[in-house]
């Protein structure tokens, strides 16, 4: 049985690849090897974010020929799209694969494997992705010896409009916990960053496509969802009822109790009447991630009529921890709610923020307005129709409140892509 082995560098993008070809490499019949010394195939996964990582990237292929010379060689990753010619002319590389084409790197495998004998059950013409050519498909002269050393294969990674996945079951490539890469790429062009160039535009698993990968990670074990986001990891749980939609639920971040305000300095800074403020709950800034200054008002017809001095609030908000005001009646339309709520910024509104119901959850809690561990509603959008359903709950322990948790059931309206 032939076998591989994967050398790693690089972010979480290119770890989430070096699991998906680890996988596809044993779902083909190869074995993983322990370490490169003993692999019949290395596949080494590159970054090239500095030039420190170009070189390091150099040096451990030159280390893996000298000490495995017998081994073929298959250089992949970010490197390899930039600046492919570079890594061809190295001594031991058999391949040279830009990001455009990772998914053919099986396939190659098994190329080779047959010219030296170690040829596993052929791949199947299923294996070529969309958005990617396949090997059968372009001219030899792009992949010939005539280039170097080693055959390269690239392409216009900015032609690429698919992310390609594979089921990351755990375990490949070093982790311990599943993976799954849902976005790739990125439009923005800064000068000191070469991502669009070797990673292409920004790109997203489509969300059926998601929510299928997860539910095949928990049929096998998974329990939960992690998303990794700029507020640090939130836990995703998810409960399925017959005949309804998925039930997803985050966990986010203890929360942080901040300022309790001034209702008449609230007034002012929003552009309110004297009296809009609910007297019976405080208005106070809570953080789970991002801090949102939570607003009683004192029924719907305020929330309906509302119209807030974005440019006012803002000056207000950047001196008192707070970073968005969110409105909230107990008055609700839905009789099940516990609040209804609105949320205005950057000239426009929100209809469901997840962020927001986070930090309300919490004060319902510390305010009485909600039981420990009772998930309640929040019903937001409804003013700009675009109605949501928000569901939270937290816990209190001793005299804090933990464990905030906010869900709700997505279903899917429209679907279609955008090209620029």
């Amino acid at each position: 049985m032939a076998t591989f082995f994967i050398e790693q560098f690089g972010c979480r993008a290119t770890q989430a690849d070096a699991a998906a070809i680890e996988r596809q490499l044993v779902e083909r019949g190869y074995a993983a090897s322990a370490d490169a010394n003993s692999a019949d195939f290395i596949v080494v996964n590159t970054c090239t974010v500095t030039a420190a990582a170009d070189l390091q990237a150099r040096q451990s292929i030159r280390t893996i020929h000298r000490e495995n010379p017998a081994a073929r060689v298959i250089v992949t990753g970010c490197y390899a799209q930039r600046a492919p010619e570079e890594l061809a002319a190295l001594e031991g590389v058999s391949w040279v694969v830009g990001n455009s084409h990772k998914p053919e790197i099986p396939r190659i495998i098994q190329e080779i494997g047959q010219e030296i004998g170690q040829g596993m059950a052929p791949v199947s013409s299923g294996a070529a992705r969309q958005g990617f050519v396949p090997l059968s498909m372009i001219a030899s002269k792009a992949h010939s010896l005539e280039r170097g050393p080693a055959k390269i294969l690239t392409g216009d990674i900015l032609e690429q409009r698919d992310l390609l996945v594979a089921p990351v079951e755990g375990g490949e490539a070093g982790h311990t916990r599943p993976v799954l890469k849902i976005q790739d790429g990125c439009n923005k062009r800064c000068s000191y960053c070469v991502i669009p160039q070797v990673r292409g535009r920004s790109r997203s698993l489509a969300p059926q496509s998601a929510i299928e990968e997860i539910r095949k990670l928990c049929r096998r074990g998974a329990r939960e969802v992690v998303l990794d986001l700029n507020v640090g990891k939130v836990p995703v749980h998810f409960e399925e009822s017959p005949g309804k939609p998925v039930f997803g639920e985050m966990t986010q971040a203890n929360p942080e109790f901040g300022a309790l305000h001034d209702r008449e300095a609230v007034v002012r800074a929003c552009g309110l009447r004297d009296g809009d403020i609910d007297p019976s709950l405080p208005v106070q800034t809570v953080s789970t991630g991002v801090p949102f200054t939570v607003v009683p008002l004192r029924g719907l017809e305020l929330m309906r009529n509302l119209h807030v001095d974005l440019r006012s609030a803002s000056e207000y908000l950047g001196g008192s921890g707070g970073k968005f005001f969110y409105f909230v009646t107990r008055e609700t339309v839905d009789p099940s709610a516990r609040l209804h709520a609105r949320m205005m910024f950057y000239n426009g509104e929100d209809p469901a923020t997840g962020s927001a119901a986070g930090c309300t959850a919490a004060w319902m809690v510390a305010h009485g307005v909600a039981q420990s561990d009772e998930r309640v509603l929040i019903e937001q959008g409804v003013e700009m129709k675009r109605p949501s359903r928000i569901f939270v709950r937290a816990s209190r322990k001793d005299d804090r409140v933990v464990n905030v948790r906010v869900g709700g059931n997505v279903v899917e309206i429209l679907r279609g892509e955008i090209f620029f």
